[in-house]
């Protein structure tokens, strides 16, 4: 990538801007973006962080306990320039990597749409079932890359709108979202854990591997990372309705919601009836959801098609 002038805040005298650097894929996450460039360097993804100066309140750079989850979400002022300086990425671009970027257009990451008393990214972290925080989904296909040879070496977007619960399928490659490893059956990139990267000091790892480990049949033994290819998990293998209708009906579903969510989606959609913001919408489909757990199965003759859907993996 083509390097950019960024000058140098005088709190970042102490530290170097990286050797090297990538530009960010379209949606990529802040972890994403972060084992991406942890592979290119060969260095593990939280070494990286700490020759970042992150998080800046951090004054020993020279262990690390874990990456925390906030990380994904906002950044303070000074993590925000530390990050910019080392990836020589601008402002706009390292705001672009970060889940709360997404407030204004899905309402459980907006404090306007969440209300007063829950605003902050603690509450956004630990009290928001609607927002994956400790876990994501992934497509196997987009994590295959686009063919180009940047994205051959390093593998394609860990992408941000995995992380929100009303995007659980891939319409470009007609595939349902997993979160689960084929092979090991663990979630992909976390073991239930407040990690945000699992195996934070793991230079070997490509950014597209799973990342979990399994649990060792000695306790006292040192298991290694899974390691499996995520790219390859088979289709056969997909929970997914098996008629037609069914899945036509999801797939169109999920791009009405995708069409939500992006920069260039409508400023205002039908809710219940009314016009509405379209971070409101999704405030509004949360209070929906629980009404048609709690009230199931008198929700069921308004369903599009008689068969539901089956849970994802």
């Amino acid at each position: 990538m083509e390097a950019r002038p960024v000058a140098e805040p005088p709190s970042l005298s102490s530290l170097r801007s990286l050797p090297r650097s990538l530009d960010p894929l379209e949606d990529e996450s802040l972890p994403g973006y972060v084992l991406r460039l942890s592979h290119r360097l060969g260095v593990g993804p939280g070494p990286l962080i700490l020759r970042m100066g992150i998080p800046s309140s951090r004054k020993d750079r020279t262990t690390l306990i874990r990456i925390p989850i906030s990380c994904a979400i906002n950044l303070g002022e000074a993590d925000l320039d530390a990050f910019c300086h080392a990836t020589r990425l601008s402002r706009q671009e390292t705001v672009g990597l970060l889940l709360a970027s997404l407030g204004t257009r899905y309402g459980p990451l907006s404090s306007e749409f969440r209300g007063r008393s829950s605003s902050g990214t603690s509450r956004l972290q630990y009290n928001n079932p609607w927002l994956l925080t400790t876990r994501t989904q992934y497509c196997p296909d987009c994590l295959g890359g686009d063919g180009s040879e940047i994205q051959q070496r390093h593998g394609g977007a860990w992408r941000r709108l995995w992380r929100l619960p009303p995007v659980f399928s891939c319409p470009h490659h007609e595939r349902f979202l997993r979160r689960y490893c084929h092979l090991c059956g663990e979630l992909a990139q976390n073991r239930h854990s407040n990690d945000l990267i699992a195996r934070p000091r793991d230079s070997d790892l490509h950014p597209v591997r799973c990342r979990a480990t399994p649990k060792p049949g000695n306790p006292r033994a040192v298991s290694p990372a899974c390691g499996a290819d995520l790219t390859q998990a088979p289709r056969s293998e997909e929970p997914m309705p098996r008629d037609h209708q069914s899945r036509d009906v999801l797939f169109t579903l999920q791009k009405k919601y995708l069409s939500f969510l992006s920069p260039e989606g409508p400023e205002q959609v039908s809710s219940i009836g009314w016009l509405t913001p379209t971070a409101q919408y999704f405030q509004d489909l949360r209070g929906v959801v629980a009404l048609i757990f709690m009230t199931w199965p008198e929700a069921r003759p308004h369903a599009a098609t008689a068969r539901p859907p089956t849970t994802l993996r």
